[in-house]
């Protein structure tokens, strides 16, 4: 069964990185406010988790694609040699 997924999750259209940052930026500013309500609040650092292991997926996705580390030297990967 796949795991269930809450209601931010389940609504939020999948986002680009540089979204996801600008998202989170918005809502720690209101947040770090001290307005929201505390049912808001706890929605917004909610999202704002789910941001954020969004973002540290794509960073980890784009970093083993983007290079692979060869004894000391920085390569671009290629997944045609790794197969």
């Amino acid at each position: 069964m796949p795991p269930r997924k809450n209601k931010t999750e389940a609504a939020a259209p999948e986002l680009s990185f540089e979204e996801s940052i600008g998202e989170l930026d918005q809502l720690i500013v209101k947040l770090e406010s001290g307005q929201l309500p505390l049912n808001e609040a706890m929605s917004a650092y909610q999202r704002g988790a789910t941001l954020l292991q969004n973002c540290q997926r794509t960073l980890t996705q784009a970093e083993g694609e983007m290079q692979i580390l060869e004894g000391n030297l920085l390569q671009s990967f290629n997944p045609e040699i790794n197969d």
